[in-house]
């Protein structure tokens, strides 16, 4: 695919508002070739809340990873749900506790 039609398909579903959340994790992510980005689209063409069907939800998650080694980085239990309940608090839902919490 070319970059255009990328930039195309994503302008597309911002403006029918079928994007909840957006994330972005950088580079070196899960195993991926370190000039690739990782991006996480939360999609939702029925946005439960009035007040959300024009917001986007932008989580910039560039700083929460495990080092691997010296060229990978990867997520951990605890990280992920960290961000799961930063997007549970957005859309109103109750956050769920965390392993660490519940320890």
């Amino acid at each position: 695919m070319h970059r255009g039609s990328e930039l195309e398909i994503r302008r597309k579903m911002l403006e029918d508002r079928a994007v909840d959340v957006d994330g972005f994790s950088g580079q070196q992510l899960l195993l991926q070739p370190s000039r690739c980005l990782v991006l996480l689209w939360f999609l939702d063409r029925v946005k439960r809340k009035p007040a959300q069907r024009k917001k986007v939800l932008f989580i910039d998650a560039r700083h929460h990873f495990r080092q691997i080694d010296r060229a990978h980085r990867d997520w951990t239990p605890e990280q992920i749900e960290f961000i799961s309940n930063i997007v549970r608090v957005y859309r109103g839902e109750a956050p769920k506790p965390t392993a660490e919490a519940s320890s």
